[in-house]
């Protein structure tokens, strides 16, 4: 941020450069389970009658898929990233250590290792208050995506 904020471009592009394998090994794995995650809701919803319907009236596949299959599909989806973030949020203290890039996750282990409790507990909350909004903006999402999903 600092080299952003002063335009110092050769460091911030040494950054985002060291950067970038960490990015790739937290993201593979969720992005490769939200991606199949989302071909079966995809395929399940277009099997479904009003799929049919929509391709008896003259509609194309991709206008199927994108226009009428996605949204009903994608209830799970939202669902399974409030659990894939959380499961993010570990990998990265994970991969903090095996980068030796210092962060949270190398705070986390300094704090346990020389029994700072305040700071202990501190990661842990706010680890839990990162999670908890994630879980409601999944909620919230999942609400303007499916109506059905909303409280009455």
């Amino acid at each position: 941020m600092d080299a952003l904020i002063t335009g110092n471009w050769p460091i911030l592009t040494s950054t985002l450069s060291h950067l970038v394998l960490p990015a790739l090994v937290i993201a593979a794995y969720p992005a490769g389970v939200v991606a199949q995650m989302t071909r079966a809701a995809l395929i399940e919803e277009s099997s479904r009658d009003h799929a049919r319907l929509e391709r008896a009236l003259g509609f194309g596949e991709t206008a199927v898929l994108t226009r009428f299959a996605l949204r009903p599909a994608l209830n799970p989806v939202l669902s399974l990233i409030a659990l894939v973030f959380a499961y993010s949020i570990v990998n990265g203290f994970l991969v903090e250590a095996v980068f030796n890039w210092p962060g949270l996750g190398r705070y986390a282990a300094d704090s346990i290792r020389s029994l700072d409790t305040p700071a202990i507990a501190g990661v842990t909350l706010l680890v839990a208050v990162l999670y908890v909004i994630a879980n409601l903006a999944v909620d919230l999402l999942q609400g303007v995506v499916d109506p059905r999903v909303r409280a009455r």
